[in-house]
């Protein structure tokens, strides 16, 4: 018979398993679950629910541990964005749902600040002005790029409309433009303003940089662009206003590519070592003078410009004006001012000035002390002047030179000084020699701006040119060379156009020789000295009573003969300084002329070793080396015979054999060439 359950007992059992949990679902359905994000680094607390008992949470997709249980889940401190998965799970089944992902994000939570927008500007905003502490991000559609459109320039980025991301610093953010795709043509660009430093980069290649804010800077670019042209521009705020107004102008055909003239010649000694190249242009002072004190009337000395500082009646100030109307800021680089100094014997180190002048209507036949323009305080630049040697000096004046062109003045002035209170002027080339005072300006123009340069040399300067390998930039140091080579710069732009500099000499030139002096006599009191052998020019004689132990006597010849006049109260040197070129001076050896005597042959000595008298003298003899001396006694047999006697180590002694002769009288011939000879008698007495 079939078992019964009561109705009562049957409706008890259903409540019991009912209740329990193993009629629940296996697996459970997932979570529904909720993240959380922030601005800063923190510890997020993330949930979940819908679970019919507990959550389990992991970190990650598959596999691995828990790392909590339970509805909500507090992550240590994070700094960027972490993804956890939670499940729901049965204990009493063991039965857990598939894992479902949810992040604790650390804002912005989009844009990849390496990222270009395709056709349209990404704008990516950091703090700091490094832009490394990205925040966020916002699309800008137009070509041309005016933040000020966006966000007020005493605002900050974050306040753009369609800002994505966490709030920016009002001071102290940079911002990057990053666009990928243009319009296919020529362009150029001109940056209207910048605040502060920007840099524009055009295919991973620096255009122009600079450090400031408030000056614009037109034609910094000309070239081609097209869909997959990377163009990036940013800029740093420090303090203040914040903007950047970038102008992409679509144009026809570029102007003629210029390639600029290449720095000025040069010449080296043997094995010389040229300074380096550069794509330059060289503006030569067109008016020069210089002042001094004590004088009203202008300084001429053609050839020379002169700094002094010995006051009161010797200070003297250089003043130097040059057209710098050619210079265009679009393509300016930097400007250098070279001075050439003049050799001397005795420069110290001093310290020469370069100042700024207002005036530059000054008239180089009438400036004087009295009527100087003023110059700017505190100098514009300086240098050491410290070579006794002809040696170009260097002085960065970029800044002026761009301040003035920008203000749209065509001519500067400069006054030159020094402030060392010495009696010893510093000497420089002035504008009428082959070493002019000369700005060195990098000014090459037109084309398109994707520029690239190769260096080409031509060893014999007979027009026929190879490249330099590896010089394929701007600048270029030439190696130490030993014979005179031609360079010039070749530049290619963006647009496929070719262009050549001005081609540069370097002259080698041959290593300075001394030569020898020879002495030609007139008479006993003058003659002449002449240099054999030399190899250079004679730049100045030197005379000099003490064999140049102090400061000798210049004489102003760069003859290879001068003429001399005997001194009657000491001997004199002479020598010879020779220069070749670029090569050190040298000196030529030294000869003595002697002290003019009158020629007298003594007719008595006394050789009794009591150092008075104790030989016989001719005085005046040491003038003709080439003498010969003879004596003979009364029965006329030879005593004595000598050739270059010269009354010191080719001296008669009163002997013969080295014994003593006795007191008495004996004969002498004295013969100078070209001269009768000179007969007589001298007395032996002790």
């Amino acid at each position: 018979m079939p078992f019964r359950y009561p109705i009562a007992a049957i409706c008890f059992l259903f409540l019991i398993l009912g209740a329990t949990r193993g009629f629940s679902q296996c697996p459970p359905p997932d979570p529904l679950v909720f993240g959380e994000s922030s601005c800063t680094p923190k510890s997020f607390t993330l949930s979940a629910i819908d679970s019919p008992d507990t959550y389990n949470w992991y970190d990650v997709p598959t596999g691995g541990l828990p790392v909590y249980q339970g509805d909500f889940f507090t992550t240590p401190i994070l700094s960027t964005t972490t993804t956890y998965y939670v499940t729901s799970f049965d204990s009493g089944s063991n039965c857990e749902s598939t894992r479902v992902p949810v992040q604790a994000i650390i804002l912005p939570d989009s844009g990849d600040p390496a990222v270009y927008g395709m056709n349209k500007w990404n704008v990516y905003c950091f703090n700091g002005i490094n832009w490394t502490d990205y925040k966020g991000f916002y699309i800008h559609n137009l070509i041309n790029i005016n933040s000020s459109a966006r966000w007020g320039s005493f605002s900050n980025p974050s306040s753009a409309s369609g800002y994505n991301g966490c709030p920016v610093n009002f001071d102290n953010h940079s911002i990057s433009y990053k666009r990928q795709g243009f319009p296919p043509g020529v362009y150029t660009i001109d940056i209207l303003d910048h605040n502060d430093d920007f840099t524009l980069t055009i295919n991973g290649h620096i255009i122009m940089t600079r450090v400031g804010f408030g000056q614009s800077y037109n034609r910094v670019w000309t070239g081609s662009l097209d869909g997959s042209s990377l163009v990036e521009y940013k800029w740093l705020d420090r303090l203040g206003a914040s903007s950047a107004n970038v102008i992409f102008t679509a144009i026809g055909t570029p102007t003629d590519l210029f390639a600029g003239n290449i720095n000025y010649n040069q010449a080296y000694c043997v094995s010389g070592d040229p300074a380096p190249l550069r794509d330059s242009v060289a503006i030569a002072a067109d008016r020069n003078s210089y002042v001094r004190s004590g004088s009203n009337t202008p300084v001429i000395a053609p050839g020379e410009l002169m700094t002094n500082t010995k006051a009161p009646d010797n200070l003297m100030n250089i003043y130097l004006s040059f057209d710098v109307s050619s210079i265009r800021t679009s393509v300016f680089n930097n400007a250098y001012l070279y001075l050439r100094s003049f050799d001397r014997t005795n420069y110290p180190n001093k310290l020469l000035f370069v100042s700024s002048v207002a005036d530059t209507l000054w008239d180089e036949s009438f400036i004087t002390w009295s009527n100087k323009p003023a110059a700017s305080s505190p100098p514009i630049a300086s240098s050491v002047i410290y070579d006794i040697n002809e040696q170009w000096y260097k002085f960065d004046i970029s800044a002026y030179v761009l301040a003035q062109r920008n203000a749209g003045n065509k001519r500067i002035s400069l006054m030159l000084n020094d402030t060392t209170s010495e009696d010893n002027p510093l000497v420089f080339f002035s504008k009428d020699t082959p070493f002019p005072p000369v700005l060195v300006i990098n000014n090459k123009s037109g084309g398109c701006t994707g520029y690239t340069y190769q260096w080409q040399y031509s060893p014999l300067c007979n027009n026929i040119w190879g490249d330099v390998s590896g010089a394929t930039s701007d600048t270029y140091d030439p190696p130490t060379i030993s014979d005179s080579t031609c360079y010039r710069l070749q530049i290619k732009d963006g647009c496929g156009s070719t262009a050549y500099s001005n081609i540069l000499h370097v002259n080698i030139d041959a290593q300075t020789v001394a030569g020898k002096l020879t002495v030609s006599e007139i008479d006993l009191q003058s003659g002449t000295i002449q240099i054999n052998g030399e190899v250079g020019k004679i730049r100045h004689w030197e005379v000099s009573e003490d064999n140049f132990t102090t400061t000798p006597t210049n004489i102003t010849s760069n003859a290879t003969q001068i003429s001399y006049t005997g001194s009657p109260t000491s001997d004199l040197y002479y020598r010879a300084q020779i220069k070749s070129g670029a090569c050190p001076f040298v000196y030529s050896d030294t000869i003595k002329i002697l002290k003019v005597q009158e020629f007298i042959i003594f007719n008595s000595f006394s050789p009794n070793g009591d150092g008075i008298n104790d030989v016989w003298k001719i005085n005046g003899i040491e003038r003709y080396p080439d003498n010969k001396v003879s004596i003979v006694n009364f029965m006329g047999v030879p005593i004595y015979q000598a050739e270059r006697y010269n009354n010191e180590d080719v001296v008669w002694q009163g002997s013969l054999g080295g014994q003593s002769l006795p007191d008495g009288t004996y004969y002498y011939s004295v013969q100078i060439p070209d001269k009768p000879a000179m007969t007589g008698y001298v007395i032996i007495k002790r």
